[in-house]
């Protein structure tokens, strides 16, 4: 019966927050014009389909390291670090694949176990560079073009091709 109380009350829970981040997330899209508000639902969708999708390659006994040795890159850097950033991130910590460092526009507010960069200091060689804003994915691309020759892969690609 005990099991059965933790459990009502862990799913009232997730569902109480779940509400609250909905009601943040509205309130913040009724400040944005409807192209920007389109963008931020399809950035949350994918999102969402991305976690699934790698929360079911974990369930299958699946690492994201798999792909990366596959390709043959060793040493990554990731763009981006949010959240998807920190978990691919720590995936990767107990895995064969060494990520150098990470790129944000926000570095100077970042804590992390590895050095934070901006995309305006220079950036170390590595096989690959991994980014995490999916949503923007294009843009980024073409901004680390301008600064290295390494591919550029987007995470939600990873995710799907294993």
């Amino acid at each position: 019966m005990k099991v059965k109380m933790k459990r009502a009350a862990r799913v009232l829970c997730i569902l109480a927050g779940g509400g609250i981040a909905g009601m943040i997330a509205v309130g913040r899209l009724g400040k944005k014009t409807a192209k920007e508000q389109q963008h931020a639902i399809r950035a949350q969708q994918v999102a969402l389909q991305m976690m699934a999708r790698w929360i079911k390659l974990k369930q299958d006994g699946r690492q994201l390291a798999e792909y990366f040795e596959r390709e043959n890159y060793r040493s990554i850097a990731i763009y981006g670090m949010g959240r998807l950033g920190e978990c691919l991130l720590r995936e990767l910590e107990k895995s064969s694949i060494t990520v150098r460092y990470a790129i944000d526009r926000q570095a100077e507010n970042i804590c992390a176990d590895i050095d934070v960069v901006t995309m305006d200091d220079e950036l170390e060689d590595v096989d690959v560079i991994v980014v995490t804003p999916v949503h923007s994915f294009d843009e980024i691309d073409f901004e680390l073009s301008k600064k290295t020759d390494c591919p550029i892969l987007c995470l939600e690609d990873v995710i799907f091709d294993l």
